[in-house]
């Protein structure tokens, strides 16, 4: 069943399933240049998909709790989920693969998304939700200011350096604490300022 979280705009949000998944990837994958992100994408949507909930991603051990879409309407808007790393504190959970649909980003739906993903990491008693976002792409430093309107903390004793398909790639640990006020916020978001728009987000290693 569809969650109403915006019903001033008639937003809601949906599991992903068999029925959603494959326009869910597409639209994910839109926003992000790498192979090896979009494959990892790919395995990590159809897996939940098809009721398989751990996995192995960037060389992880992870536990898929939950992906949702967002919609208007029938319109697939973007979509996101948070994991947890298996060995992890039970109370440490992981901004999954989020994106929104690059025809409509800068509107105010990702910030939508992201309280909606706030709710589920209380809803698996979450108390930190974290995400890694590379230092020197443009379009994340977008990402990373919404991020840090939305309670984000950067933590840059664990910021660490990686290569993705022959690049070098510098990635910030952003650390958002968890309980807080989602419910009531969800109605507050403004669809004016594109600075709120967090386009897209990936899944840490």
């Amino acid at each position: 069943m569809p969650v109403s979280v915006h019903p001033q705009t008639h937003i809601t949000t949906a599991e992903i399933s068999t029925s959603n998944v494959q326009e869910a990837i597409r639209t994910v994958s839109a926003c992000f240049s790498h192979e090896q992100c979009k494959d990892d994408i790919s395995n990590v949507y159809h897996n939940y998909a098809h009721g398989i909930r751990r996995m192995e991603s960037f060389g992880q051990d992870v536990s898929l709790l939950r992906y949702e879409a967002l919609l208007r309407g029938s319109k697939l808007l973007g979509a996101g989920g948070i994991y947890r790393v298996n060995g992890d504190s039970p109370y440490v959970t992981w901004l999954g693969w989020l994106g929104v649909d690059p025809s409509v980003q800068g509107q105010g739906y990702g910030a939508i998304l992201l309280r909606r993903i706030f709710m589920l990491g209380e809803q698996f008693n979450s108390r930190e939700l974290r995400v890694y976002t590379p230092a020197h792409l443009t379009e994340y430093a977008r990402c990373r200011a919404v991020y840090k309107h939305l309670g984000f903390l950067r933590q840059p004793e664990h910021d660490f350096k990686r290569v993705v398909e022959g690049d070098e790639v510098e990635e910030y640990l952003l650390v958002k604490p968890l309980p807080e006020s989602t419910v009531s916020s969800l109605a507050d978001v403004s669809f004016k300022n594109g600075s709120r728009d967090p386009s897209t987000s990936r899944s840490a290693d």
